[in-house]
């Protein structure tokens, strides 16, 4: 096996979330961002939390 680069635009999803994993991606370079998102039991009925990590030369911060 091989490594293959590949470059992706702003915005582009590589990897979305519940999908079954089929590859490993090294970040070579540049900024990118890590959302996550799940159901949250609340007073009135369950709710959607999201969260995001924004990873890159600006901002290195791996927080959840």
């Amino acid at each position: 096996p091989s490594f293959v680069i590949k470059d992706y635009m702003i915005n582009h999803v590589v990897f979305a979330q519940g999908s079954i994993g089929t590859h490993v991606f090294v970040i070579r370079s540049g900024d990118f961002e890590i959302t996550r998102r799940r159901k949250v039991k609340a007073k009135k009925g369950e709710s959607d939390q999201i969260t995001r990590t924004f990873i890159g030369p600006k901002n290195t911060n791996l927080g959840s």
